[in-house]
């Protein structure tokens, strides 16, 4: 999506100082991890068997566009800011930000309150949590019979251990809303995901797509993501000095994440279309990087 450019938190915007995202400091830096971000690779620090039914306790680590002095990558552990973060590491997750001052004022009049003080608003869709067992099963029935449909959109995250190795999941259109399928390479048996359901090997979890949730910050006017996205999306491929636009995950969020995550909307019109709008209307970006690999 030409007009909006997903980027990264920076060491300033997360450490204590006047630089610091007055929003960050109200929310804190920490943030929970998707279902999808940790069946995709993010390292999940509270991924036991949840406290809570909507298992939101589970917090990730994620990176930061900041480099240190070994050309690494900073990132965010839990409530804390750590250095030293191998480039090619796969286990830390996605947390976006948005800067567009215009598209904020526009978002802003949608803004609801959100906790501890904070603002939030819904906007663009990725498939995040997964769904409870009852459900499961009646999609795993249906695609079994061939009895549901594709919306002709995909999702794209990496399976590769070295190089990148984009891995394509459908989206599937199912009773009004939207879900993705996926086999999660990581085999985590003793890990719980949010409804409740331990993680076997080769299971098939089911993904509902649904709103992106933004933290407003009205100083900077950045929109940030309440939760990280995605994992297993090394940072570079080499050293990294701080040219964040010519790393191999900015490449990732440009080719990828954005199109993924805001395809079925309209920014002419200004407003995230009905789901049988979008049904008829998704852009689909044909992948810079797309190979002939699928599985």
């Amino acid at each position: 999506m030409e007009d909006i450019d997903l980027t990264l938190l920076e060491g300033c915007h997360v450490r204590e100082g006047k630089r610091k995202l007055d929003v960050l400091r109200k929310y804190g830096i920490s943030a929970v991890n998707t279902d999808f971000c940790f069946l995709t690779g993010s390292i999940t620090y509270a991924g036991m068997k949840p406290d809570e039914p909507d298992g939101f306790d589970k917090v990730g680590a994620y990176w930061l566009r900041t480099s240190d002095s070994y050309g690494d990558s900073y990132y965010v552990e839990n409530d804390r800011v750590e250095n030293n973060a191998f480039h090619g590491d796969r286990s830390f997750g996605i947390r976006p930000i948005i800067n567009n001052p215009m598209l904020y004022d526009r978002l802003e009049e949608e803004k609801e309150p959100d906790v501890k003080g904070t603002f939030s608003v819904a906007f663009g869709e990725y498939p995040q949590f997964a769904v409870s067992k009852d459900i499961e099963e009646k999609l795993e029935s249906c695609y079994q019979k061939n009895q549901i449909k594709t919306t002709k959109k995909n999702y794209v995250y990496d399976i590769g251990y070295d190089d990148f190795d984009p891995h394509t999941l459908e989206e599937y259109y199912f009773e009004d809303e939207k879900y993705v399928r996926m086999v999660p390479r990581y085999n985590r048996n003793q890990f719980y995901l949010s409804n409740g359901v331990a993680m076997a090997e080769n299971q098939v979890f089911w993904i509902k797509v649904s709103p992106v949730i933004w933290l407003l910050d009205e100083k900077k006017k950045l929109l940030v993501s309440k939760r990280c996205l995605v994992g297993g999306i090394a940072f570079n491929n080499t050293y990294y000095y701080g040219c964040f636009a010519k790393t191999n995950i900015k490449k990732y969020m440009d080719t990828y994440l954005t199109p993924n995550i805001f395809d079925s909307i309209d920014l002419k019109k200004d407003q995230i279309l009905s789901e049988n709008e979008a049904l008829k209307s998704f852009v689909y970006r044909k992948n810079l990087f797309q190979t002939s690999k699928r599985r």
